[in-house]
């Protein structure tokens, strides 16, 4: 992490292994060799802006907000708070804590999109009888 200074090693998933060629370059790799040896913080926009180009995305979408997703769908995921606190490498876990916060307001908001009620109020003409 740039601001701590500190090394931080996360697992990758099967998947997001496979999705970047992983063991394309040698099929002999294992899941727990390092995958970005040698990478530098200066180095992670232009992979990120060619992985958005080849998936159609057109939004400006920087190394920080693609950090920032992963926290929220960790969270929205169910993932501990403390979990995902050392996955970014919070030192305290009131910084983390603004992601559970986010992911409350959000589940507040989805269950008020479900309503028994029509959402339109029919309108019923009196017949002449």
């Amino acid at each position: 992490m740039q601001k701590t200074q500190q090394l931080i090693k996360n697992p990758i998933s099967e998947e997001a292994l496979e999705l970047i060629g992983f063991y394309d370059e040698d099929p002999e790799r294992k899941p727990t060799d390092k995958v970005f040896a040698g990478l530098k913080n200066y180095m992670t926009q232009k992979p990120l802006k060619k992985w958005l180009d080849a998936s159609g995305v057109t939004k400006r979408i920087s190394y920080h907000c693609s950090r920032h997703t992963f926290g929220s769908l960790q969270v929205d995921a169910g993932t501990s708070i403390y979990a995902v606190q050392h996955m970014l490498g919070h030192k305290n876990v009131a910084t983390t804590q603004i992601y559970a916060d986010m992911a409350d307001e959000i589940k507040r908001q989805s269950v008020d999109r479900i309503t028994l009620k029509p959402r339109i109020k029919p309108k019923f003409e009196v017949v002449n009888q």
